[in-house]
């Protein structure tokens, strides 16, 4: 290496460059009478003096010596190199050392390469090594490559030149430009390109073909694969980069989607042939003759995505021969375009990311293409991971060496999440040999979208195996007509009481795993063949309770005591609406465990609260008797009084999801409450076992009936305080629900209107109204429409108003004298005081956005069409216990004061900053 030895010196240095050149005797470059003399180019000569000793001298000298190097043992002729090249970017005393004139060509651009010399005693670092030829040559480069007047820097060449025991080393690598542009937007960083051992670099000398120059670049192997390791970086190339590059080829949304799935697939049969072999040379890629034979090219890759057809997704051998990657007239110069974005990534890597990225890719399609979500929003890892982990799945590896197979199912399985955080655990550690045998022995999946089950099968095959037992199917068809191999005919049992058809025990599967799609509409005349048709309210013959056919669909395929851990919203387990459905799912299921996710849990595609139900699977016969006893309360309450379960609130899972453009990103935290330790209580609590835990409440289902008859089953005991100092109120007495009221007179120019989300969010209570003279005129016919509709109206002083979607959001005021004035929409639940006092409206308000009261409000909340919690029975409110909380009258008078302040001057056009001065910490309150 470079010399370390303290006697070897700057002149040294010197002095033996000078006689190096002088050996070469070259009247290209020579020295003369202390002058570096360059006659390059056909350009006039240039001459440097260096008669001192310093590291300006020592840098011409290295190089001198590289264009030396090029010349006499590269063989490139010396017309074509060029001496110091002023830059175009930023000042123009930044340099490039050396200009090569190449013979290639770039989207029509005539190419140079650009050449970097380092010349040092001492070794440089890594790291210096990587910066110095980053700022030196990259971005110089990069100035070159978009000024489309200027040669196109196609080659990067960094030469260094050092000292070892007297002796001088040269150093020679280089990288292709635009393979450097293609590997950065796939989410490689340049810092692992730009380094002296990169698989990027290479360090063979140019073609030199009479007076043409080339330089060649080597074919790809496997170690020349680079990890995913930014899992938005990655998701940003599927869906932004490969989809751009798609459509400027007019190839869009579906259509772009399906390509890009085809590609995933060819690009992950070849990984795994790459890595079976000894020396087998990636074909995913795409080789300097290919631009010759485009043809062959197109074949070869198409040769992959016919085999991965026939071995990953189970397809006949004729019909994948006949699947093109892409159905286009320009098809191979598209491939040739977009496969160098991929070819250099190791897909397989994705399994280490800890997250969903093609699911994620997958939904904003899906989004792209549908306008809606169609009820699909995958789940996380984290939630996935901590479901398997409750389960206690990973046991399921001990039952396989004993030849013991358990069978695991996700009837909504989307891109598999679910499965894949099964097969890790329980495969982990194994070989991928052992998971290939055996993950196809135990894991199942459907989905009735067929673009859904076709990512599953690539995410599956990418993260070990498993992919031909995921089948597009209506998981709420007829048991018979499922495609799963052990459902069988005579193995169906079909009859009357709790359900009308299930599986035969000992023919079922052992653990479900799901988060089904909720809110799709079921209408009267389908899905006859469930009984839970009868526990739900059809509205002009629809329900959009899809979730709760699943629950019957899961106890159905279950083998007795068989386990399930799923995601459903929040408002089954303690709306009214729901009671029936609660009581049906207590008579198929022993809950175990009941746990609170945040609503952001499936952000940016939907904010709803949901949890995650434990659960396990009762007999038939004592399901039926359970059904039996459905029509007295008390009587089904004894039956289960001593069943426990656990509540728990998982406030933080790990991870909050963002939506940057198109592309959903999810940004890794510290706090996950989604424990380990939490997951074992659970596991236990299977077998029976329920361990003291600060963190968590256990409440029996007498106890829970004692303290409402509804059976209310989710974790809002967590936020409820026992001590009985804690005083509560109800409404019914003293308040009612109103509607909003026609105005006698309405003045169009100076309208005020006021709709739910005019009100600021997180409890403030300010009211902010929209002028109709400023609105866009689009939406002052919306509002004018819904005006002459009777959609708005006025309120008196005193009314509590509540935006009764997403009630987490807390959108409670009140209306005050001054505020009598907006125009207010009838979506608000208007609460009315029957003998009016604004300092009581205030009271209330103060109380109802305080953190407990806003969890019971939630709990009135079901999901509709639009996607979100609302609350849709408003009258329920009155009879709801409140927890009181106490504020000092002389608070609540000064409030009322700055409120209508507020409001009023709202009429004048005159806001001031009155509304920043409000501060109200709802959470802290005197109870």
């Amino acid at each position: 290496m470079f010399n370390e030895e303290k006697s070897f010196g700057l002149k040294e240095a010197v002095d033996l460059l000078k006689e190096k050149i002088q050996h070469f005797n070259s009247d290209k470059v020579k020295i003369a009478d202390n002058q570096l003399i360059y006659s390059l180019g056909g350009s006039e000569s240039i001459t440097f003096d260096i008669s001192l000793v310093n590291q300006n001298v020592l840098g011409e000298l290295g190089r001198a010596l590289a264009i030396l190097n090029m010349i006499f043992e590269f063989k490139i002729p010396s017309e074509k190199i060029r001496r110091e090249k002023v830059s175009f970017v930023g000042s123009p005393s930044k340099r490039i050392d050396i200009q090569i004139d190449i013979d290639e060509s770039y989207n029509g651009r005539k190419c140079i390469a650009l050449v970097e010399c380092k010349t040092s005693i001492h070794r440089i670092s890594d790291s210096e090594f990587t910066n110095y030829f980053k700022r030196q040559l990259y971005n110089i480069a990069h100035s070159y490559a978009k000024d489309k007047e200027q040669s196109y820097p196609l080659v990067l060449i960094a030469y260094e030149i050092g000292f070892h025991k007297g002796e001088i080393e040269t150093f020679y690598r280089w990288v292709s430009y635009p393979e450097i542009e293609i590997s950065t937007e796939s989410g490689i960083s340049i810092d692992k390109i730009i380094t002296r051992n990169s698989p990027f670099v290479y360090n063979s000398f140019p073609t030199i073909l009479g007076d043409k120059i080339y330089f060649r670049k080597k074919p790809l192997t496997k170690d020349d694969l680079i990890d995913i390791e930014n899992p938005s970086e990655f998701k940003n190339l599927l869906k932004e980069k490969l989809h751009q590059r798609l459509r400027n080829f007019g190839v869009v949304e579906e259509k772009a989607f399906n390509v890009i799935i085809n590609l995933l697939l060819a690009k992950t049969y070849d990984e795994i042939q790459v890595f079976k072999k000894e020396n087998k040379e990636p074909d995913f890629q795409v080789k300097p003759e290919d631009y010759l034979n485009k043809t062959a090219f197109y074949n070869r890759i198409k040769h992959l995505l016919e085999n991965a057809l026939i071995e990953f997704i189970g397809e006949d051998p004729k019909e994948a021969t006949k699947t093109e990657i892409i159905n286009h007239e320009k098809k191979e110069e598209i491939l040739l375009d977009i496969v160098p974005y991929l070819q250099r990534v190791k897909l397989r890597s994705v399994r280490f990311l800890g997250e969903d990225s093609l699911g994620d890719v997958f939904l904003d399609f899906m989004h792209s293409i549908f306008r809606q979500s169609r009820g699909l929003f995958f789940t996380h890892p984290n939630i996935c991971r901590f479901t398997c982990k409750a389960l206690n799945i990973q046991q399921v590896g001990e039952e396989l060496k004993n030849g013991n197979y358990k069978y695991i199912l996700d009837p909504s399985c989307g891109s598999g999440t679910f499965l894949i955080e099964a097969l890790r655990l329980i495969f982990k550690d194994r070989s991928v040999e052992e998971v290939r045998e055996n993950a196809l022995k135990i894991l199942f999946g459907i989905d009735n979208e067929t673009r859904a089950t076709t990512l599953c099968k690539v995410n599956m095959v990418i993260h070990g195996d498993g992919s031909a037992n995921i089948y597009t199917r209506d998981a709420l068809s007829p048991l018979s007509n499922l495609p799963l191999p052990f459902v069988k005919d005579q193995n169906i049992w079909r009859g009357e009481g709790c359900t009308l058809e299930s599986l035969k025990e000992g023919y079922g599967v052992d653990f479900i795993v799901s988060n089904p799609p909720f809110s799709l509409e079921i209408r009267s005349n389908e899905y006859n063949h469930f009984k839970m048709k009868e526990f739900l309210e059809f509205k002009k013959g629809i329900t959009t309770a899809s979730e709760c056919l699943f629950v019957e669909r899961w106890y159905q395929l279950l083998n007795q005591k068989g386990k399930l851990g799923v995601v459903l919203p929040f408002s089954i387990f303690d709306s009214d609406e729901y009671l029936k459905v609660r009581l049906l799912f207590l008579t198929y299921f022993r809950i175990i465990a009941v746990v609170a996710l945040p609503e952001y849990a499936f952000a940016p595609h939907a904010q709803q609260k949901t949890v995650l139900v434990f659960a396990e699977k009762r007999s038939l016969e004592e399901s039926n008797k359970l059904f039996n006893k459905l029509h007295s309360m008390e009587d089904f309450k004894d039956e289960l009084k001593s069943e426990k379960i656990i509540f728990y609130d998982a406030k933080n899972i790990g991870y909050v999801r963002t939506k940057k453009r198109k592309t959903v990103n999810t940004i890794v935290t510290e706090e996950n409450d989604l424990t380990d330790e939490i997951a074992d209580i659970i596991s236990k609590g299977f077998e029976g076992s329920i361990e003291k835990d600060d963190k968590i409440v256990v409440k029996t289902i007498e106890e829970i009936y004692n303290e409402d008859p509804k059976l209310i089953l989710t974790p809002k005991f967590l936020m409820e305080d026992s001590a009985d100092s804690i005083k509560k109120f109800t409404l019914e007495q003293d308040w009612e629900i109103v509607d909003i009221q026609k105005p006698a007179t309405i003045d169009m120019e100076n309208l005020l209107i006021c709709e739910t989300g005019d009100i600021v969010a997180g409890g403030t209570g300010i009211i902010t109204p929209k002028n109709l003279s400023c609105t866009t005129t689009i939406n002052k016919e919306r509002i004018k429409r819904k005006i002459n509709a009777g959609k708005f109206g006025v309120l008196e002083e005193g009314d509590v108003i509540i935006a009764p979607v997403r009630i987490y959001q807390k959108k409670i005021a009140v209306v005050t004298k001054s505020a009598t004035g907006f125009l207010f929409s009838n979506d608000f639940i208007v609460l009315r005081r029957k003998e009016p006092d604004i300092k009581e409206s205030f009271s209330l308000f103060l109380s109802l956005v305080h953190e407990k009261n806003i969890k019971l409000l939630e709990s009135m909340s079901s999901t509709g069409k639009s996607g979100y919690p609302k609350i849709k029975n408003k009258q329920a409110i009155l009879g709801f216990k409140f927890v009181k909380v106490n504020i000092p009258e002389l608070k609540i008078v000064e409030l009322i004061e700055i409120y209508d302040k507020i409001y009023s001057d709202i009429f004048k056009g005159q806001l001031n900053d009155k509304k920043s001065e409000i501060r109200l910490d709802t959470n802290n309150l005197i109870l």
